[in-house]
């Protein structure tokens, strides 16, 4: 099965989570870059209001074939409570080339895994995932 794995990372976390996902597997892996600068407190600040406002901000150009890959998995940082901006923004941009969707979330809670995250992914892309990863930092 060929696999691809997508994540954003902002400081760095949710990347190496990724690399270790794709060298397990054998996948490919695509970063998703955004257009917005995110470092220091401002960013940080800039980060979990966006992504509580549910809003889809720009991401950079992705030149990987996405519906070329059996099933994309899809990492993401948890920001306030939800998935970061740019990943709503990918699951948006891609999701009539996402054949299968896998899900990895990072985030900063022991008692929360975050199930009404994956189900809003779910509904951004009209189909549920076949693997959902929770996993605290």
């Amino acid at each position: 099965m060929r696999v691809l794995i997508v994540y954003y990372s902002r400081s760095g976390k949710v990347k190496e989570m990724a690399e270790k996902a794709a060298v397990s597997r054998g996948a490919d892996i695509v970063e998703i870059k955004d257009t917005v600068k995110r470092g220091g407190p401002v960013g940080f600040i800039k980060s979990g209001y966006q992504a509580a406002r549910k809003k889809s901000i720009p991401i950079a150009r992705i030149d990987t074939d996405i519906a070329a890959y059996e099933r994309v998995v899809v990492c993401s940082p948890v920001w306030a409570g939800t998935m970061a901006s740019p990943i709503r923004a990918f699951l948006e941009k891609f999701k009539y080339q996402i054949n299968e969707a896998e899900y990895m979330l990072m985030h900063a809670s022991r008692k929360n895994n975050y199930d009404e995250v994956f189900d809003e992914m779910d509904r951004i892309l009209g189909k549920t995932a076949v693997r959902r990863t929770s996993l605290y930092r």
